[in-house]
This record gives C-alpha cells, structure tokens and sequence, in this order.
C-alpha cells in the first residue's frame, strides 16, 4: 500500500476516535483504536495523552511493531497496546481494534448476564464473552493473549469492571461494532432496571434482521452519517472558536 494510502486510512482512524468520542466512548485521555499496518509491521494507534475527540490525522498515530516497540510516529505509546497486537496476532480476518471505556459495556462486563438482541442495535450480536481474569490494565502480552482468547472468534469481550474491546474487518466496521454494543447493552440495562416483564426475539428471527441490516451497504451509510455530523460539529467549534 502506498504512503498516500496509508495515510488516508489513518485520517480514516482518527474519524473512528472521533466518532466513538460523540457515541458515548470517551473516557478524557483513555480509548483507542487500532489498524492493522498493510506492510507487516505492526499496528497503527492513537498517541497516547489526548482524548478520542481531540484525534485529528495521521500525525496523532503511531506505528507499534508486535513487541510494543514504535517505529513511526511522535508521542508517546498507550500502555495497554498489547490487547491490539495479541487480538491481531490470532485473529487474521480483523483489521481494526478498539479499547474503550463506555458507561454501560462497562456495568455489563461485571454481570453475569448474557446479552440478549433487545433495541434495534441487539440484533446485530450473538451473546459475547466476558474477561473476568483481572480487572486491571492489560499491559503485557501474556495478559493481551488472554483477553484474545476470550474473544475467540466474536466481535468483542467485555472486560470486567474495565471496559471493552472490540474488532472489525474494517475500521469501519469495527467502529460501528463499538457504537451498536453499548447501545444494545444499554437498552438491555435499562429495561432490565424498570422491573417489567420483557422479552427478545428468538436467535433465528435476530440473525434475519442482522442480515439485512449488518451489511457492507448499512455500515457505510451509518458511516457517512457520523462522518458528516463529525464535519458540522468541527465546523461549529471553528466558527464559535
């Protein structure tokens, strides 16, 4: 891939930050997404000591060699890199990884309770597994292999009491994985919090719906929407700036 290539999907990534930061993602100076670097290299991430929404291109990303070593870019490496390098390292068919921290993924990553399709955004999951080894920072490769093996081969792990950890095909996708699980777990804690009686739709009739909307064609509409409600916001900051 060429360097103007490159740079476009990083500029690519940086919209991912900002986009998560507007859905309920940011969590001040914490979160970030990973790239899968097309040269094998290693992974493309955000700097570390400024927020998801503050990313702004390609000159806030660093080029993390599997080891944690960087190779490109300026400032300093996020600590729990290894959940993105060991997540890559087994899964081939992901290319993006996100680590963040939002409300409700949280409180659900402590529960005990499976994820069930309720909202519109439910349907998009099976149930996903939950890391329960430790709640602290995952800073070693040893620990990053364990969060990887408890994502197995679903879309994301709730990390307990920590947050969440995500993937994609795309950066796209992966995005889009992030926004639609803390808005199912979300709708799934709220409902559960009024005491009603409440019930899902079967695992056949939520795989028909994710079908039609889980599609190449659906994520890049979502896509272009936050891509274009990210422009009016960084316009109205401009103007009132």
């Amino acid at each position: 891939m060429s360097e103007t290539d490159i740079a476009a999907q990083l500029d690519e990534l940086a919209l991912a930050h900002r986009i998560l930061a507007a859905e309920g993602h940011e969590d001040r100076t914490s979160g970030h997404v990973s790239w899968r670097d097309p040269d094998g290299r290693g992974l493309w991430m955000k700097r570390s000591h400024i927020g998801m929404d503050e990313v702004r291109g390609a000159e806030d990303m660093l080029l993390v060699d599997y080891e944690g070593k960087v190779l490109a870019g300026k400032g300093s490496r996020h600590h729990e890199w290894p959940i993105h390098s060991e997540i890559l390292r087994v899964r081939p068919d992901v290319q993006a990884v996100g680590h963040t921290h939002p409300f409700y993924s949280q409180i659900f990553a402590s529960t005990d309770e499976p994820m069930h399709p309720i909202g519109k955004e439910g349907a998009w999951f099976d149930d996903q597994p939950k890391f329960q080894e430790t709640c602290s920072l995952i800073l070693t490769p040893e620990l990053g292999a364990s969060v990887a093996k408890a994502l197995g081969k679903a879309d994301a792990v709730f990390l307990m009491a920590h947050g969440l950890a995500f993937a994609g095909t795309t950066i796209r996708e992966c995005t889009m994985v992030g926004i639609y699980l803390e808005a199912a777990v979300r709708a799934q804690i709220t409902i559960a919090t009024t005491g009603f009686r409440y019930k899902w739709p079967d695992e056949a009739d939520a795989r028909a719906k994710r079908a039609q909307t889980r599609t190449t064609a659906g994520i890049d509409n979502y896509w272009d929407f936050c891509k274009r409600r990210d422009a009016t916001m960084r316009a109205a900051s401009a103007h009132t700036g």
